[in-house]
């Protein structure tokens, strides 16, 4: 594996993948560092049509209820119709079209899996970080919506 994967993060990867063995995490990672990283992003928006929210799946929701396709979508209809005036429409779209993203590459982790706040958070940068290899002001987005933000919330601030 390359695109930036050094030999540890590619254990973490390995070993987060095996215990989310049916979710073919490893694979989706070794299937995006090989493609060229300028259509990284587009084939992960394509793949969101692809990708089931994972929490219906789990509470017994059958059957498919929601791609990741349709939760970005949703959001953004919300966004555009209940947002109050002077929101920033343009800069809160970007957010939600890069907030679950990784989740083409990691799917979803809900709240019932076996994975601390920290694997979860830097699983889905790693992800992160290959789709938008060419991208660092997307990444920063990520950052600031996903990584900052949860990173707070793990330690209790």
């Amino acid at each position: 594996m390359h695109g930036g994967i050094d030999c540890d993060d590619g254990r973490f990867i390995s070993e987060i993948s095996c215990r989310f063995s049916d979710r073919n995490i490893l694979e989706n990672f070794r299937a995006f560092t090989e493609m060229p990283a300028h259509l990284r992003p587009r084939i992960a928006a394509f793949r969101t049509n692809f990708v089931d929210r994972e929490g219906w799946n789990q509470i017994g929701v059958k059957p498919r209820v929601q791609s990741l396709h349709n939760h970005i979508e949703t959001l953004l209809d919300m966004l555009r119709h209940l947002s109050p005036e002077g929101t920033d429409i343009a800069r809160l779209s970007e957010m939600i079209e890069v907030h679950d993203l990784q989740e083409v590459i990691t799917n979803d982790f809900t709240w019932n899996d076996p994975i601390t706040k920290a694997e979860k958070i830097r699983i889905e940068r790693l992800a992160i970080n290959i789709i938008f290899e060419n991208h660092p002001a997307k990444i920063a987005l990520w950052e600031e919506l996903c990584g900052e933000a949860l990173c707070r919330r793990a330690v209790g601030e």
